[in-house]
């Protein structure tokens, strides 16, 4: 079992400083690039993975078809449904704005 990770002050700090970051990156391959420099293949997949899952869950698919597709647990799943839920989900503003653009998440 993972034992969970706590955040220090200064992991709160970096976790600002990086979203701040993020914010000022304008271009979809400079963040592409960041991404790659950032994180490892397998975080890179695990990440993708967990938009997918968001993505298929606000689009109504079954969780158990998203837990067999992806070949994910049921606790990312109920996770990203909860967040979904939540009234000032950032996450489901950005796939609105996505499907609004027309962004596909396939």
């Amino acid at each position: 079992m993972k034992r969970a990770i706590k955040r220090t002050k200064e992991d709160e700090r970096a976790f600002a400083n990086l979203c701040a970051t993020l914010v000022e990156i304008q271009d979809a391959k400079v963040m592409a690039s960041f991404m790659e420099g950032m994180l490892t293949p397998a975080e890179m997949t695990e990440v993708s993975r967990r938009w997918r899952l968001l993505h298929l869950l606000h689009d109504g698919m079954p969780q158990r078809q998203i837990a067999a597709l992806l070949r994910t647990s049921f606790c990312k799943i109920t996770r990203g449904s909860r967040e979904l839920k939540r009234p000032d989900s950032a996450v489901r503003m950005l796939i609105d704005s996505n499907k609004t653009k027309g962004v596909s998440h396939e």
